[in-house]
């Protein structure tokens, strides 16, 4: 099989799964239902773990694993390099404008621990007034250097780069989307890099990293921001859920990505995240569900080689994934309130983002996620 040979040569599991997962036994083979063999399941297993390369252990598993974790951090490495390469002769610029009301004059950032004071707030018109968020991070720039510039100017840059690592992640994850990823093909994340440090350079954002107070934007915008991506792995929680990709392959189920491939039909990859069960006898391989253009598992064939799919009740860790990542936007919205009162709009933007690219319909959206989006408003 050089197919598979290719995607093991590579420590592509995913793809491998996808791939040869007919070949080694975990396919609907038409004519043998059921017939799956101990050791396909161990050949697959062995394969997707890496052990079939001089031991998980060995010396090429350790290179594989480095080669993973270094293109897994080259992005938001690079992304963060160039942040604070372009933002660096600023360290020093002075108290500006509402600077000196918001920050110099403002006497409750001037004990972190009397938390209380920090929250309300200095009274008056000023920009850090009624912002909680805003002012406790202005009081910990207090804490860690007084009235010194410089802490005030990296916390800024930090919560930039934060705010692209976010959008990175949000723009990578969109890109793969089923109903995206089509017109990006294997480029996906090269093109989410580049719209990301477009984003982070981009000249419009001067202002809101330079000008000290005006943190108050691009701090609201991080947490917004944290709010989409945390929806989006929320939905891909619920996709696992749906597809049950939470059994335990090892003990006899199946490869996750083999799994999902066949448990979503083209219909059930319109509605990204769906709970409902997949289409049974749905389309395979250009269906636009997630085989499509990768020589996918027809959808509709189950372990035992019957028509439809099979449902499996879904394990506690995707079901805690999945609210867990609900919480965390819920947290996120209310931070982002907490720091501009702009961000009022983020439930809206949530709920247009997931009809737009996983529910499909805001009447699915609202079904899979009411809870959250109670939490949001």
């Amino acid at each position: 099989m050089p197919a598979c040979s290719r995607e093991a040569d590579r420590g592509n599991g995913a793809a491998l799964a996808r791939r040869c997962g007919v070949a080694l036994g975990y396919g609907h083979q038409p004519g043998a239902a059921g017939n799956r063999s101990e050791e396909s399941r161990r050949i697959v297993q062995m394969i997707i773990s890496g052990k079939d390369r001089a031991g998980a252990g060995g010396p090429e598993g350790y290179a594989d694993r480095m080669k993973t974790i270094f293109r897994r951090a080259a992005a938001p490495a690079l992304i963060a390099a160039a942040c604070a390469a372009a933002y660096s002769n600023g360290l020093r610029g002075p108290f500006v404008f509402d600077d000196r009301e918001a920050i110099v004059e403002n006497q409750t950032i001037t004990d972190l621990w009397r938390l209380g004071d920090v929250l309300r707030g200095p009274h008056g018109g000023t920009t850090a007034g009624g912002r909680p968020v805003l002012n406790l991070s202005l009081a910990i720039c207090y804490a860690a250097g007084g009235l010194d510039v410089f802490h005030y100017h990296l916390m800024n840059v930090a919560i930039h780069i934060l705010a692209a690592l976010a959008l990175l992640g949000i723009f990578r994850r969109t890109f793969e989307l089923p109903r995206v990823r089509g017109f990006f093909g294997d480029s996906a994340r090269t093109f989410a890099l580049l719209a990301a440090l477009l984003w982070t350079l981009h000249p419009l954002h001067t202002q809101a990293v330079t000008y000290i107070i005006q943190r108050a934007e691009s701090l609201a915008g991080l947490f917004c921001l944290l709010a989409i991506y945390c929806l989006i792995r929320s939905a891909d929680a619920q996709a696992a859920r749906s597809a049950g990709a939470s059994s335990d392959w090892e003990n006899g189920g199946e490869a996750p990505d083999v799994i999902v491939e066949r448990g979503l039909s083209g219909a059930a990859a319109a509605s990204y995240g769906s709970d409902r069960p997949a289409v049974s006898g749905g389309a395979g391989a250009g269906s636009g569900g997630y085989g499509a253009g990768d020589g996918g598992i027809p959808c509709g064939s189950s372990p035992t080689g019957t028509a439809g799919h099979d449902r499996r009740a879904p394990g506690p860790d995707v079901a805690t994934s999945r609210r867990a990542w609900q919480a965390a936007a819920v947290a996120a919205c209310f931070a982002a309130v907490g720091t501009k009162e702009i961000a009022a709009a983020v439930p809206i933007l949530a709920l247009l983002y997931d009809r737009a690219f996983l529910a499909g319909s805001f009447r699915e959206a609202l079904r899979l996620r009411r809870y959250m989006y109670a939490g949001m408003a």
